[in-house]
């Protein structure tokens, strides 16, 4: 007998709701499992009435429930409600981003209503943002919105008394763990899978050094890096540096492309543009080393961090703004560094060239989210009634 899950998330606009995106691709994952599975987006951008649809991923037909963003209030908590009557799951698996279900992101009716819903499976809470933080002084009205995104995280534990929580990187873990509520690690799965055929060949022991950039493209944060491995490179007997620029906009591509020309205008710039996906897993497993201008803590809630690393290739994550380290797994903190120097690069390269990425691939994902929930493939969920097996005692 199969195992019934609902997911909820913000949007699920293919291919522009990051999390939505997630969502559908996780689903598709399920299947083999034999799950059984809808997603109901609970405030979608781009539709204007309540809309049922089928959304495809992987080969896998995804049935949702697309709610406007503007719909009342009411009407989303009877549409929610109606679901799970007509859906009965065994789980319902809320998706967390706190300006997904807030244009403020302060979304405590949203959970005061998800705690009323009348539903005696398990809940699950997948937190991939929590509050915003900002370091140093804060104006009254940041620190008045914090505090209130936090009192909605702490809310959101309280209602639904979820049978599992998760969340991407370890600071988030920290902080959920000071309202009480404790998180299990699940790493963001990569956005593009390696492809049959793209390893990476041997460099040239002289040839250009490559580095390159995948769809992350606030380069002014990444600046500093690049002038101490150009010294480098330089006193390395004059190799050349070549700096691909992979995804991304058409806008920012140009804007990323003429702060790098202004900045190391000897440097080789290429984008190439948009490319299939076989070209793109080449393009990235042809990387010396990957570069990105994501927060070094939150590297594990990052889908293109882990395409590097599942294709081989170390990452230069230069942006720091907390301590700590972005992924739970230690191996693969290891294939990452924040700061140039001969020796991290080398240890870097070196940590990458034997790395286990089931973890953050999108089937080990799947496994790991099943393990926690405790179901077997083919196997029903327990029916516990709202475990609290997600919150600390």
């Amino acid at each position: 007998m199969s195992s019934r899950f609902l997911f909820l998330c913000g949007s699920l606009v293919v291919g522009k709701d990051g999390v939505g995106d997630y969502t559908r691709r996780l689903v598709a994952e399920l299947a083999p499992y034999g799950v059984t599975a809808s997603i109901v987006a609970c405030f979608d951008k781009e539709v204007g009435t309540p809309t049922r649809e089928s959304q495809s991923e992987q080969g896998v037909e995804v049935p949702v429930l697309r709610i406007p963003y503007g719909s009342d209030a009411e009407a989303r908590e009877a549409l929610l409600q109606e679901t799970i009557n007509s859906f009965a799951p065994d789980v319902v698996s809320l998706q967390y981003v706190p300006y997904s279900f807030s244009p403020v992101g302060i979304p405590y009716r949203f959970a005061r209503q998800l705690g009323g819903l009348r539903f005696p499976g398990r809940w699950h809470i997948m937190f991939h943002e929590l509050w915003i933080a900002h370091r140093g002084w804060r104006q009254p009205k940041q620190w008045a919105v914090a505090s209130l995104q936090a009192l909605t995280v702490g809310l959101l534990a309280r209602q639904l008394q979820p049978a599992i929580v998760h969340t991407h990187v370890p600071l988030y873990r920290q902080r959920l763990s000071r309202l009480s509520v404790s998180a299990r690690p699940l790493p963001l799965f990569a956005n593009i899978a390696s492809v049959k055929g793209a390893v990476r060949e041997p460099a040239p022991p002289r040839g250009p050094f490559v580095l390159g950039y995948f769809s992350q493209l606030k380069v002014e944060r990444t600046l500093h890096f690049i002038n101490d491995l150009t010294g480098w490179l330089r006193a390395d007997g004059g190799r050349e540096l070549e700096i691909h620029l992979l995804g991304g906009g058409a806008t920012r591509i140009a804007e990323a492309r003429a702060i790098l020309k202004s900045s190391f205008p000897e440097v080789a710039v290429t984008a190439p543009g948009f490319l299939p996906a076989g070209e793109l897993s080449l393009a990235l497993a042809g990387l010396d080393l990957g570069i990105t201008p994501v927060d070094y803590h939150l590297l594990g809630k990052s889908g293109t961090v882990a395409a590097f690393l599942c294709h081989g290739v170390p990452v230069a994550a230069p942006y720091v703004t907390e301590p700590g380290e972005g992924f739970f797994v230690p191996k693969l903190s290891r294939a990452t560094f924040s700061s140039f120097t001969p020796h991290a690069l080398a240890a870097a390269q070196q940590a990458v060239t034997d790395l286990d990425t089931t973890v953050i691939s999108a089937a080990g994902v799947a496994r790991t989210f099943m393990a926690d929930l405790g179901i077997r493939a083919g196997v029903s969920a327990p029916a516990t009634h709202r475990s609290s097996g997600g919150l600390s005692s």
